[in-house]
């Protein structure tokens, strides 16, 4: 009985290629370098072909050896997160990347990402680029927006802002883009150069005279937009000013700044009505300061103007007796009280 147990065990080295190639998946890239590699032949092999996701969530001063290991299987990691700062990481290594995570890079590291080094990156997120200096942020800038990457699709870049030098040539493969801030007067023009943009999200200051009676241009492939408005006068007439080139917005989440006097709920469901005819979705958040003579329109009056409004709510803030945060929920992320 006994032996039929033994003989029943199944050895690792009995497992078939694919079997072992879908649990290396799975194991922690030290793990594998240091338990896995040159046992034989064959898990040699084997490892050579698995496609590894990593991410680095300690200081390499601290743990040289997680760092050694990831840039040992480098030519076979598809998708690298790096939660801390990593200077020694040598980027042109990791050729089958796909999706980069990378909070402030280095100045050698930054200049690492271009198209000959990951021809395969998809998605780039960059948390934090300064101190790096502002022309070589620029010079970035442009190489991202160009048409140099051609499987790029998502960046987001958290560090500077998008100035209109950056996008003089027309990029027909980005899809998605987060960028700090990006002026009014820019904004049919970054429209204009990425003709496949779907989702883009920002902060747009400076809204400054209309500028949609100077072009007839709309952007036709936009259907998620997330901003907040800086600097601005009247949210509904600055909020026309950038959704007039977006006719086929499905998703709006627009965020205000600073505080702002009670809203006019039903100019503000025309306005999305006739600039916006195909929006399904709408998120908000904005600071309300109410004065004494003021009022505030009910919620629930609030809520039948529009099905863009049934989420609606006020809640009171928590130190201004005057001060209402008008919100619909669920609230994402990028839209909460700092």
């Amino acid at each position: 009985m006994n032996n039929e147990l033994l003989c029943s065990f199944t050895h690792l080295e009995d497992l078939p290629d694919e079997l072992l190639l879908a649990i290396f998946v799975y194991i922690p890239v030290q793990t594998l370098y240091d338990s896995f590699r040159h046992i034989n032949q064959r898990l040699n092999s084997i490892l050579t072909s698995v496609r590894l996701s990593v991410r680095i969530e300690v200081n390499n001063d601290r743990n040289q050896l997680l760092i050694t290991s990831v840039q040992h299987f480098a030519p076979q990691i598809n998708s690298l997160h790096i939660a801390l700062w990593c200077q020694h990481l040598d980027l042109t290594k990791f050729r089958r990347i796909q999706s980069l995570y990378i909070p402030r890079p280095t100045f050698v590291q930054l200049m690492s990402i271009q198209p000959e080094h990951l021809p395969e990156l998809r998605t780039l997120s960059i948390k934090y680029a300064t101190p790096l200096k502002y022309d070589h942020i620029d010079d970035f800038y442009r190489l991202l927006i160009s048409n140099r990457f051609k499987q790029l699709r998502s960046v987001r870049q958290d560090g500077a802002d998008l100035r209109l030098k950056h996008y003089v040539v027309e990029n027909k493969y980005l899809h998605s883009l987060y960028i700090r801030s990006c002026e009014l007067q820019h904004w049919p023009d970054l429209l204009k150069a990425l003709p496949a943009l779907c989702q883009f999200t920002t902060t747009i200051f400076y809204l400054t005279p209309p500028i949609a009676v100077a072009t007839s241009f709309q952007h036709m492939a936009l259907r998620h937009l997330n901003i907040v408005l800086d600097e601005y006068y009247d949210v509904i007439d600055d909020l026309e000013k950038v959704i007039w080139f977006t006719p086929i917005l499905t998703h709006l989440a627009v965020r205000c700044r600073h505080s702002l006097p009670p809203i006019d709920f039903f100019g503000l469901s025309d306005m999305l009505a006739e600039c916006t005819p195909r929006l399904k979705h709408f998120r908000c958040r904005f600071n309300l300061v109410v004065k004494k003579i003021e009022k505030i329109a009910e919620v629930d009056h609030i809520r039948q103007i529009s099905p863009l409004f049934t989420t609606v709510h006020y809640k009171q803030h928590e130190t201004r007796s005057r001060c209402f945060i008008v919100a619909t929920e669920p609230m994402m992320d990028e839209y909460r009280q700092e």
